[in-house]
């Protein structure tokens, strides 16, 4: 089946903007180092010592490319079957990935405060590390593509992201971007790209960039059923 593909541009929006911002854009103070916004790094109990210690060196290294800017700080970082997915874009692999989201900086138009928190080992794959993300930021400055500062400061929902590594310690997969409950945040349910763009006022031209909205045949499924049950009542 064909990819789910945006264009060029509109594909290096969504890499840079879906959760992983301030990855990108974090040059002040490393993952590790912010313990204000790494809320809890417990790995998951394993049942040996050596598991447990083995689960906190693989959630350190699991920083360290987060620091690194997930491969763009250090290609090196990057395995040579690296996989790129996320809920709408992907899979990408990692010359495309590269490619999408090189000289792309989100932060001429956003001041950016990341929040990283929730760091677990996988309990069936000891490789990959889920974490949360929850940024939040401000229109701070006038660009092209995201119109005019407002000034208003914005939260997206939280969401869902994966870093599996290889054997040599390089990233192998990322996931992220599913957000983990729509009525959280305040970027109508979005997140991601989506939700920067719904914040500017600017929402990308299709569904899947915009907040949830049942579909016709969602409604008339429901509509059918409630009759149904109706007449059942009777």
């Amino acid at each position: 089946p064909p990819r789910a593909m945006a264009s060029s541009r509109t594909c290096a929006f969504l890499l840079v903007a879906l959760g992983t911002c301030s990855a990108f854009h974090a040059p002040r103070a490393s993952v590790a180092q912010r313990s204000m916004t790494l809320r809890s790094t417990t790995p998951v109990a394993t049942p040996t010592q050596g598991a447990a210690v083995e689960g906190e060196a693989t959630i350190a290294r699991v920083k360290e490319i987060l620091d690194a800017k997930l491969g763009l700080g250090n290609p090196a970082d990057l395995a040579e079957d690296f996989m790129f997915q996320f809920p709408v874009i992907g899979p990408l692999n990692k010359k495309e990935y590269l490619k999408a989201l090189t000289g792309f900086d989100l932060e001429a138009a956003w001041d950016i405060t990341p929040d990283f928190y929730d760091f677990r080992v996988d309990r069936k794959n000891p490789k990959r590390v889920w974490f949360t993300s929850e940024p939040s930021f401000v229109h701070a400055r006038d660009t092209p593509v995201f119109g005019e500062a407002t000034g208003k400061s914005y939260t997206t929902p939280p969401q869902a992201f994966s870093i599996t590594l290889n054997d040599s310690g390089e990233l192998k997969k990322l996931t992220g971007g599913y957000v983990m409950d729509r009525t959280m945040g305040n970027t109508g349910g979005l997140g991601g790209a989506f939700g920067f763009f719904y914040a500017a006022g600017r929402p990308l031209p299709f569904p899947e960039a915009r907040p949830y909205k049942k579909s016709k045949a969602l409604r008339l499924f429901s509509f059918v059923g409630r009759l149904r049950n109706g007449f059942s009542r009777d």
